[in-house]
């Protein structure tokens, strides 16, 4: 697997692009993103997200919510 970081200094957007070589062809997947370029190089080396890192997530907002909304309102 390769990525790559594309930005276009027209429009100012940037697409983060994944090439897949394996012995039936090559794959591809573009995602828009607004990261830098040192951006991706550093989340490239991370652990991926788990099903539970998930629901850790989902539970934390469900019980935090409201809170988290108080705040944001705040602003």
């Amino acid at each position: 697997m390769t990525l790559y970081h594309l930005h276009c200094s027209a429009c100012r957007h940037s697409v983060l692009a994944m090439i897949v070589e394996n012995p039936h062809g090559i794959r591809s997947v573009g995602l828009v993103t607004d990261m830098e370029a040192q951006d991706a190089i550093r989340f490239q080396d991370l652990d991926p997200v788990s099903a539970d890192d998930c629901v850790r997530m989902h539970l934390a907002l469900d019980g935090q919510s409201r809170e988290m909304c108080r705040r944001l309102l705040q602003r």
